[in-house]
């Protein structure tokens, strides 16, 4: 099969084309609304913020030294990934427009720009690879790919601009393999090799072009062996050249743990995770073709793993199986291959996101389709061109095929431009992607992201207003609802617990949600820091009780929400019944119905058990004495009062001892120094 020359006439019709004048306003007028965005999910790891300052990155070009030395994302919870290019755009821009206050549109103007590149540079690379085939098919392919609804969180995502670079590098990579198939060059190989190892410092998505490429360029060319070899080699060099580059100069160990609300599969092995391979694979190319509601967040909750019975996965098992047959018979005979070539590409790319190696972050994201969906388009657009009815007049199917066309990019511009706006910013995207919707952590991060919006507008107003408090009423309703969906969830139970105790005043509610935070995961100090936090603004509220007056209601209300206040609370709503009871004297029948009262109220409360004497004891006692005039003016509830007074005082202090035991081997030194202050009224062990 022969090669078309670069310098062939219809290689020189193309630059007669205005194609990448098609090609950029297509991609300006779908994402063009996206550009006046600001910072949204995950962002701050790649760039500076408006909420935090990447330190390298914030040093512009003189800091890209220092890039490729470092981890991809590093904070306080772990550090993982080398893909150092990504941040490398971001350094040489904010040396360019450092003088300007806010950056983010300049930030996805550029990543609509990269969109619009990659678009030209893929149209080119088909007309390379499918010489045979008229240059409307490269066209329409490009197009299709372009207008894709599940790529918008690739072009709207700043962080995922790796995406977009991995791809663009291994384009090149394929433009170059071709070059040197067709002038037998050496210097192609080279560039062959920087390519593919840029592609790889962007994202590790490109990994699959390892064997891609060779396969491309054997079934669209088929090469001599030893071209083919060499050609081979300089990939794997460029793969080499990587796994150096990354354990030559970066010297901290990377690692990205996956907790269970992100993907439940974290613990289970290959062999348990086949039945979500299936449905993954199924997910991404029903989702890439036919997309459903698009999120920027699925994990626990967001996407069922469905049993090896279930419809889906037989329904995706099948579909796989036709795939693979597909392509062995079009290779066999040599009939379809663009066909099956895209099938090969997709089933390729897609394979590490899928779940069966190992657990992905999410279980499933829009972001891992973004290179394997050109296979699918690919397979797609073939399969119409192939298979347009043998009806229509020859003269009539490129006007078939052009409808077809911009039915489909019609309707996915549509979606491309509406799905555009849910990422105007953080609070957008998380109040649109959780809205109806059980993921725990698409809740969470809506929680967590009000949380930010109350600290910051508190902090600049100093005061409560009504929108701050629907904020706070939001944060609170995002994290129970990431809770219903994952009781478990230790990281929200203790963000709620902080939440309860710093703007509701409920410290009770506080203390347990940090008690299960605690019991869910032990290790994590932050619960057990906040618990005994909690319990000194306890102390610190009984002290200031005792000195109130508390057997008024006016008193008790200002600590409603307090742990010690319970009881205090029981006894005032016992003695506003009693007083209903002996409003026609106290009669033997209202005795009765007293001294019942107070039972049931021990029996309710076990602290009432605990006083000297308990609080039945105490009732009985103080009703006969009034009721044998011997105390006319006697008030036993004050008197009980009193009583109760050391028995909470000595719960709060055993609550108090007990929490220091338990967390002492989780907190730091200075932690625990920091606590001396409520350590010194327990002058002795409960």
């Amino acid at each position: 099969m022969g090669i078309t020359p670069l310098n062939s006439p219809e290689s020189n019709t193309l630059y007669k084309l205005p194609v990448w004048l098609i090609i950029f306003a297509a991609v300006f007028l779908w994402y063009g609304n996206s550009i006046n965005h600001g910072y949204s999910l995950d962002d701050e790891l790649v760039t500076t913020t408006d909420r935090q300052i990447h330190p390298l990155v914030e040093k512009g070009i003189q800091g890209i030294p220092a890039l490729f030395k470092r981890p991809y994302a590093v904070n306080a919870e772990q550090t993982y990934e080398y893909r150092p290019i990504p941040l490398v755009t971001f350094a040489v821009e904010r040396s360019l427009f450092r003088s300007i206050e806010n950056q983010a549109p300049y930030s996805h103007l550029i990543q609509v720009f990269l969109y619009a590149i990659l678009g030209l540079v893929l149209f080119k690379t088909l007309r390379m690879l499918l010489h045979e085939q008229p240059l409307g098919l490269s066209l329409a392919i490009t197009m299709v790919f372009l207008a894709l609804p599940i790529h918008t969180e690739v072009v709207n995502s700043l962080k995922n601009r790796d995406e977009i670079l991995s791809l663009l590098f291994s384009l090149w990579a394929l433009q170059f393999s071709i070059h040197y198939l067709q002038h037998k060059r050496w210097i192609s190989l080279v560039w062959v090799s920087l390519f593919f190892l840029l592609a790889l410092l962007s994202k590790k998505t490109a990994m699959p072009m390892l064997v891609l490429l060779p396969i491309l360029v054997h079934w669209f060319f088929k090469p001599a062996w030893k071209p083919f070899a060499f050609l081979t080699a300089s990939l794997v060099i460029g793969r080499l050249l990587f796994v150096l580059l990354r354990k030559g100069m970066v010297h901290e160990p990377m690692e990205r743990s996956i907790d269970f609300v992100e993907n439940p599969l974290t613990n289970s092995t290959w062999v348990e995770r086949i039945p979500a391979f299936f449905e993954s694979l199924g997910w991404y190319a029903k989702q890439t073709l036919i997309p459903g509601d698009l999120k920027s967040y699925y994990g626990w909750g967001g996407w069922e793993i469905q049993p090896i019975v279930s419809l889906s996965f037989v329904l995706s098992f099948c579909l796989c199986i036709v795939a693979v047959l597909w392509i062995g018979y079009a290779y066999a005979k040599s009939k379809h291959r663009e066909i099956a070539l895209g099938l090969l590409f997709f089933l390729v790319s897609i394979f590490g996101a899928c779940n069966l190696l190992f657990p992905m972050v999410g279980i499933v994201a829009e972001r891992l389709a973004f290179t394997a969906s050109l296979g699918l388009v690919i397979a797609l657009c073939c399969f119409v061109n192939a298979w347009i009815p043998k009806w229509i007049p020859p003269t009539k199917r490129s006007i078939t095929s052009l409808v077809l066309l911009l039915s489909f990019v019609g309707y996915a511009s549509v979606r491309v431009v509406t799905r555009n706006s849910d990422w105007k910013d953080r609070i957008t995207l998380f109040r649109h992607d959780s809205e109806g919707f059980p993921s725990a952590k698409a809740h969470a991060l809506r929680g967590q992201e009000c949380h930010a919006l109350v600290n910051l507008t508190y902090a600049d107003q100093k005061r409560l207003t009504p929108s701050l408090r629907s904020l706070i009423e939001e944060e609170r309703m995002s994290y129970e609802k990431a809770l219903e969906s994952y009781p478990n969830y230790a990281k929200i139970e203790s963000n709620l617990g902080l939440l309860y105790f710093s703007f509701f005043g409920d410290n009770l509610k506080a203390l347990n949600c940090f008690n299960h935070a605690i019991e869910v995961n032990p290790k994590n100090p932050s619960p057990h820091h906040l618990r005994i936090t909690v319990l000194q603004k306890t102390l610190k509220d009984w002290m200031q009780f005792k000195r109130e007056k508390v057997r008024f209601a006016d008193t008790l209300s200002a600590y409603k929400n307090q742990l010690f206040t319970r009881p205090f609370y029981r006894l005032t709503t016992y003695e506003t019944e009693g007083i209903t009871t002996v409003r026609n004297g106290l009669t033997p029948e209202a005795i009765q119905q007293l001294n019942a009262n107070a039972l049931a109220l021990e029996t309710s409360d076990t602290v009432f058990l605990t006083t000297k004497p308990r609080f039945s004891e105490h009732v009985k006692k103080s009703l006969a004495l009034m009721y044998s005039g011997k105390s006319p003016s006697f008030n036993m509830m004050d008197q009980y009062r009193l009583l109760l007074i050391p028995v909470v005082e000595q719960e709060i202090h055993q609550r108090i001892y007990k929490a220091l035991q338990e967390s002492k081997v989780h907190l730091r030194a200075k932690d625990l120094e920091g606590f001396k202050n409520i350590v010194k009224p327990l002058k002795t062990k409960p």
